[in-house]
């Protein structure tokens, strides 16, 4: 089990990658409508929004149990 420290450092980690993806996704919208490459790339810069989104989803629910057992572990001692 990793400690709070690892569990805060990986949500942080994975909401920067999601705002990152995020903010490409935004700045690629207008540029899309009249570039065909940036138009081809749009949609896998989608799936990758979705990915982060999820993967951070993930970091956030593990870290919640992570720092669930290290406090019921504390607590028994």
């Amino acid at each position: 089990m990793g400690s709070i420290d690892e569990a805060v450092g990986a949500v942080a980690i994975g909401a920067a990658q999601t705002v990152g993806s995020a903010a490409s996704v935004a700045v690629s919208t207008p540029i899309a409508i009249f570039d065909p490459r940036t138009r081809r790339n749009y949609f896998e810069q989608i799936r990758r929004l979705g990915a982060s989104a999820g993967n951070t989803a993930g970091s956030v629910s593990d870290s919640v149990q992570t720092t669930g057992s290290d406090v019921g572990a504390a607590v028994d001692q």
